[in-house]
């Protein structure tokens, strides 16, 4: 993931939100790809559907206080760990978590 953005870029606002709104998902990802899981895995021992698991790593669903919750029973990561990760997202910032 790209932590720097030189305002000399030629980027779009598009592409400057891209690098940012899949902080979450990122983090999600690599937790399950170390733990040897998968979406599906997840989505089983956590209760929430496995297409909502795809779209929280793709970046075009917010981690609920309720995802956070499935998240920490399973990965035993604590919810506020999911929901302050959620927040540095600009994208979901408007939400008001």
């Amino acid at each position: 993931m790209k932590n720097h953005i030189d305002k000399g870029d030629n980027m779009t606002n598009q592409t400057v939100n891209a690098v940012y709104q899949n902080i979450v998902g990122e983090t999600l990802s690599e937790i399950l790809a170390d733990r040897g899981l998968s979406a599906r895995d997840l989505a089983l021992q956590s209760n929430i559907e496995e297409q909502h698991i795809h779209d929280i790593i793709a970046g075009r669903r917010m981690v609920s206080d309720a995802y956070a919750e499935g998240f920490e029973r399973v990965l035993g990561i604590d919810r506020s760990f999911w929901l302050n990760l959620q927040r540095q997202n600009p994208q979901w910032g408007l939400w008001g978590l």
